[in-house]
């Protein structure tokens, strides 16, 4: 959903107060895409002052229309890559818009920003930004992974009780979590029946033998602790909270985190670089060559930000002549032991030092568009909430198919669009996407529903024309399709003219919009 704004505009007199001024500014925002400009179409775009003139802003002609806005663009800087000065701002999505206010409450800078300060009263409780967060709770997992393990713990332990249990709220609106999930959370309590170890692989090596009871596994951990341990868990998988056994199994993590965390760290001398000579990484002679790490990968995280004292100002929109006005902030919102090969670096070579890892809440640059030839494929999520397979944003809870929305979709391929799916470039996406398979048992179940789920489907796209079932479901399947993939966000786009028109009658091409089960908003697009 879209919230452009702009706060302040200085107009010339003559438009003061005009039907002209309100349609002409509405229509500048409504068409003021990111992606047009090279951004991200999800990216969020704070601008601190533009100045065009009026003519440009009213002009029929898109060039010209943003043809200033597109020069400042030119400048834009990016927060989560340590940027600080800057009249325009941007961030790739929501998630990272959230660590970036996390990372700055936490160093102090938050009320310095000039683009925090433009989010208005999102950033006025205490801790501030923490009113952001609990708004935007579907991009709240992905945040706290782009914060890292130590900073995110930090920010979430700042918060007051009555901010960890709304965050908890906010989590299980847009994801299905159940009651024992959420008891845990806030209380640490595990019900005895329902503990099970943890995965061997999630166990370190010296405890592989040790038997977790519920006391155990609840005790000695915050809230805030416990918080992030599901807000980790639902990066991962949507439905990791799903099931009351999830309660067991997300303490076992926890419990098996914090065994691996009170491993004793190997002590390094602390030597300053600056009271010894520079030396090279080189060995004694007759020795081989040591191959030097860098500092940075034994350096403790630190985040390094200056507050840039910047005033709020205004994205204003004035013509020649027109009269001075204050100024106003307008957002725009248009994811042990010492190494061998370190025995013989010098001391100040291994101490470690301040690092600026700003760099981190940036997510790598997002993988080209994927072509399919059964892009189809997604119109039958439409049919399986229809059917109650799987809850909608308004249900989030409900438990629907154990089977991941993922593999729901990729054994619909194998099912129904024969063997040129397996060759396909969605087969190996969706088998990727998947991160948590079902189990024989869970796919052996589904067994039963593919004769019924496409006798309903071929039902929906009757059309009249007499072809057989069979042909009028692969009409709907095999649409080439070009997928983006922004995590929490998958868009399709369609060729409009290619659409059989019975999947429009049938409703089968509107957006399903955000899943739980998946952790995904679905969109489909058509040109």
């Amino acid at each position: 959903m879209r919230d452009d704004a702009i706060r302040l505009a200085r107009v010339p007199h003559r438009l003061a107060g005009g039907p002209r001024l309100r349609s002409g500014l509405e229509r500048w925002l409504a068409d003021c895409d990111p992606a047009r400009h090279g951004l991200p179409a999800q990216a969020i775009v704070l601008v601190r002052r533009l100045r065009t003139h009026w003519s440009e802003v009213a002009a029929d002609d898109r060039a010209a229309r943003y043809g200033s806005f597109a020069a400042l663009l030119d400048g834009a800087r990016r927060p989560a890559a340590g940027d600080s000065d800057a009249d325009v701002v941007w961030f790739a999505d929501e998630a990272e818009l959230l660590a970036c206010i996390a990372r700055d409450a936490l160093t102090g800078v938050l009320r310095a920003r000039w683009w925090w300060r433009a989010l208005g009263p999102g950033l006025a409780p205490s801790p501030p930004g923490v009113a952001r967060w609990l708004q935007a709770p579907r991009q709240v997992p992905r945040a706290i992974g782009r914060l890292g393990p130590a900073r995110a713990a930090a920010w979430l332990a700042s918060w007051t009780a009555p901010e960890q249990a709304g965050l908890l709220a906010a989590l299980a609106q847009a994801f299905p979590v159940t009651a024992a999930v959420a008891a845990w959370v806030l209380e640490g309590r595990v019900q005895q029946q329902a503990a099970v170890p943890p995965a061997p692989q999630a166990v370190p090596a010296h405890a592989a033998g040790a038997k977790l009871s519920a006391a155990d596994i609840a005790s000695g951990s915050s809230t805030a602790e416990r918080l992030q341990q599901l807000c980790t868990e639902l990066a991962v998988d949507a439905g990791a909270a799903r099931a009351p056994e999830s309660a067991a199994r997300l303490a076992a993590s926890l419990a098996a985190r914090a065994t691996r965390a009170a491993q004793p760290a190997p002590q390094f001398a602390q030597v300053a670089a600056s009271a010894m000579p520079q030396t090279t990484a080189r060995g004694r002679p007759g020795e081989p060559m040591a191959a030097p790490r860098s500092p940075r990968a034994m350096a403790s995280l630190q985040a390094a930000s200056r507050p840039d004292g910047a005033t709020a100002s205004a994205l204003a929109l004035p013509a020649a002549g027109g009269p001075p006005a204050r100024a106003a902030t307008v957002p725009v919102n248009l994811r042990g032991p010492v190494p061998r090969s370190m025995a013989h670096l010098p001391l100040q070579a291994i101490a470690p030092a301040p690092v600026d890892d700003s760099a981190a809440l940036t997510d790598p640059p997002p993988c080209p568009a994927l072509a399919t030839r059964h892009g189809g494929l997604f119109f039958v999520l439409n049919a399986a909430l229809q059917m109650r397979l799987y809850g909608d944003f308004t249900v989030p809870s409900h438990q629907g198919l154990a089977c991941p929305p993922w593999q729901f979709l990729w054994l619909a391929g194998r099912a129904w669009c024969g063997p040129a799916f397996g060759r396909d470039p969605l087969a190996g996406w969706l088998a990727r996407r998947q991160r948590v398979r079902a189990t024989a048992a869970q796919r052996a179940a589904l067994i039963p529903l593919w004769p019924c789920l496409h006798a309903r489907l071929a039902l929906a796209l009757e059309d009249g024309t007499g072809l057989p079932p069979r042909r009028r479901v692969a009409s709907m399947l095999n649409l080439p399709a070009q997928l983006r993939d922004g995590g929490e966000r998958l868009d399709l786009d369609f060729a409009l003219d290619a659409l059989p028109l019975a999947v429009r009658l049938a409703g089968l091409d509107r957006d399903p919009g955000w899943i739980p089960a998946a952790g995904c908003d679905f969109r489909f697009h058509f040109g």
